[in-house]
């Protein structure tokens, strides 16, 4: 008696269903809830659509099913429940990784990464631009390294750029895995020269360190007990004897100025780094892998450690990245790749006079300021993937520098002058002024002769009739730039004020931007204050109206209202009224000028009110704090 073709096709769904329900158990056995969310469309999106049979959806296990979303229930010829679709935009460099969580969870934004599974690597091929291999002490040897092998060996087969992550201090890559690399990554330039030597003709991509992308939030004012000091170390003494007295220093002097806390959940390395007997330790009882960056936004300080002179401790991204100040030994690694950004003092005296400084919130924001700006400027996912990408040969989306249309709406021909220094002192290098000259008075010949200075730049005339916002809405209208800013006549721009404004894309999806808290000069009395402290870096429905900064692309059918007087806030309310909150920036490099007579300004308040909300910052205009 013969197979019936009936039978055969029975026993080939069998079969898809078995595999099917192997990889998705596989799945959810090696990664959790989280990172598959993040990766289900690239690892089982096309499973799903191979599975919009009647019989479908049964093939996923109930724990899966919950995370690729509810299935929809669609009445068909039988009655039965179909899985929407998961297909994802295809992107360039998405990588098929074998790498520790953390880095995984840094990189998977800007990579689209899927985990690697050894045991459906062909499989998981089908969808993989790029493929990335961590090696290191801890896999030199047994699975791991048989794992990376076979991933790199799979690539090869597929011809998929390969991609070796070296966390090794020195020394070979391990079992030859450098000879199949196309593209090597090391954590310094140390290793980077090393490896130049014995893997020339490999291109080597040095990544210190990478800075996740996490919305600061409010920087948190010193505690009724002084000044939270924080160190998470990585190292034991084993590995770097000679730099124990460094560490000794840095603990000893910043127990000398504020609560110090050690976050180390080792008790053998507590022993053995021999932490001085009169600095008070805080000892963490869960995984300081885990708690390392939630802890790190909680302190006002953190000290820096390496025991490598060449790498740094991820800490000091983490912490950057969440706006708060680094103090460091003195490091090459961290003088390389920050300057003077990061404080370097020598000696327990001169640790204890930085962080004595730093005491001072106004310092300490503003050297949090300079190293938020440093990382975020050159080391965010998408700078390393980008250098990744491209080594490897691969599109990758450049880390572009958007154009910007400034806006300036004025009736004041002797205004002019000071707008135009405000734009000529900005550091980002695609601006282009937009002059509305509303009103009488303006000699046009002289506007366009002074407006040749900028290229591109866009001269409108409009009459004294129309209204400021009417003016506002002619300038956006004449522009076609990426994004578009909003500068008033008579208040001053520092010259990182839009380059730092645009740096907040990349910890907020908000298409308007604009700054809350704002330093006011007031004419009356030469004082300087600054008006809603403690408003930055979160979503908020109102920013003041001359620091608005506006994703043109997103903007839609939404203008300012055709008003002389709250033209700003009628226009907030319409973003947010669409769903696009605006989001509010630092409070730096933007001064907000109140001359004495409040009737010579189109937003008439008394000096009163404008200083109800505010706290003083000194006599003149104080440029040295407002300015980084």
């Amino acid at each position: 008696m013969g197979v019936t073709p009936e039978a055969v096709v029975r026993a080939e769904r069998r079969l898809e269903a078995l595999r099917a329900r192997v990889l998705l158990d596989s799945a959810a056995r090696r990664m959790d809830r989280s990172r598959l969310r993040a990766s289900t469309p690239y690892l089982v999106g096309h499973l799903i659509v191979d599975l919009r049979r009647s019989t479908g959806w049964r093939l996923l296990p109930t724990r899966i099913r919950s995370l690729v979303g509810r299935p929809r229930r669609r009445r068909t010829s039988g009655g039965r429940l179909h899985l929407p679709s998961l297909e994802a935009p295809r992107q360039p460099g998405v990588a098929l990784a074998a790498v520790r969580d953390d880095l995984l969870a840094e990189l998977g934004g800007a990579l689209g990464i899927v985990p690697a599974d050894p045991a459906w690597f062909d499989h998981q091929f089908l969808d993989t631009d790029l493929v990335i291999a961590e090696v290191g002490r801890l896999s030199r040897k047994g699975s791991a390294a048989r794992a990376v092998r076979s991933l790199l060996g799979t690539a090869g087969t597929h011809d998929q750029p390969r991609v070796l992550w070296d966390v090794s201090d020195s020394g070979p890559l391990p079992g030859g895995l450098g000879a199949p690399a196309d593209v090597v990554v090391v954590e310094s330039n140390v290793r980077a020269a090393e490896l130049a030597h014995s893997h020339r003709g490999t291109p080597i991509v040095v990544v210190p360190g990478i800075a996740a992308h996490r919305v600061p939030g409010p920087r948190a004012q010193s505690a009724p007990d002084g000044v939270h000091i924080c160190f998470a170390p990585l190292w034991t003494p084993a590995r770097r004897p000679h730099r124990l007295p460094d560490l000794d220093d840095l603990l000893l002097g910043a127990r000398e100025v504020g609560t110090l806390s050690i976050l180390d959940d080792s008790p053998r390395r507590r022993r053995r780094l021999r932490y001085p007997h009169d600095v008070t330790t805080s000892v963490l009882r869960k995984s300081l892998a885990a708690t390392r960056a939630e802890h790190l936004r909680d302190r006002h300080i953190v000290l820096h450690a390496h025991p490598s002179q060449d790498r740094i401790d991820p800490s000091l991204f983490a912490a950057l990245t969440s706006r708060t100040p680094v103090v460091s030994v003195p490091h090459r690694g961290v003088e390389e790749i920050f300057g003077s950004d990061v404080p370097m003092p020598s000696g327990r005296a001169e640790i204890a006079d930085v962080l004595t400084n730093l005491l001072d919130p106004t310092a300490r924001d503003r050297t949090a300021h300079l190293g938020w700006r440093r990382v975020m400027g050159s080391h965010s996912a998408e700078h390393v993937s980008g250098r990744i990408l491209r080594a490897a040969g691969l599109p990758a989306v450049e880390d572009s520098k958007p154009t910007v249309d400034v806006i300036i709406a004025t009736n004041r021909p002797g205004q002019v002058g000071f707008a135009f220094d405000n734009v000529r002192r900005q550091l980002h290098p695609f601006v282009r002024p937009i002059l509305v000259a509303h009103g009488d008075g303006f000699d046009i010949p002289d506007l366009r002769n002074r407006l040749s200075e900028f290229p591109g730049a866009i001269l409108v005339e409009m009459p004294a009739t129309r209204t400021l916002g009417e003016c506002l809405n002619a300038g956006v209208d004449a522009g076609d730039g990426d994004w578009f800013a909003k500068f008033d006549d008579d208040d001053w721009y520092g010259p990182h004020y839009l380059s730092d404004m645009l740096l907040a894309r990349r910890i907020t999806d908000s298409a308007v931007l604009g700054k809350r808290s704002v330093y006011m000069h007031f004419e009356s009395d030469g004082t300087t204050v600054l008006r809603h402290p403690d408003k930055e870096y979160f979503r908020i429905g109102l920013v003041a109206g001359p620091t608005l900064l506006v994703d043109r692309s997103r903007l839609g059918s939404i203008r300012f209202p055709a008003l002389n007087v709250g033209e700003d806030t009628g226009f907030l309310a319409a973003c947010s009224d669409a769903g696009l909150r605006p989001f509010s920036t630092d409070r730096f490099n933007f001064v907000q000028m109140r001359r004495a007579n409040p009737g010579s300004h189109t937003w008439e308040v008394d000096e009163t009110a404008l200083r109800r909300d505010s706290v003083p910052v000194g006599s003149g205009l104080r440029l040295d704090v407002v300015e980084v």
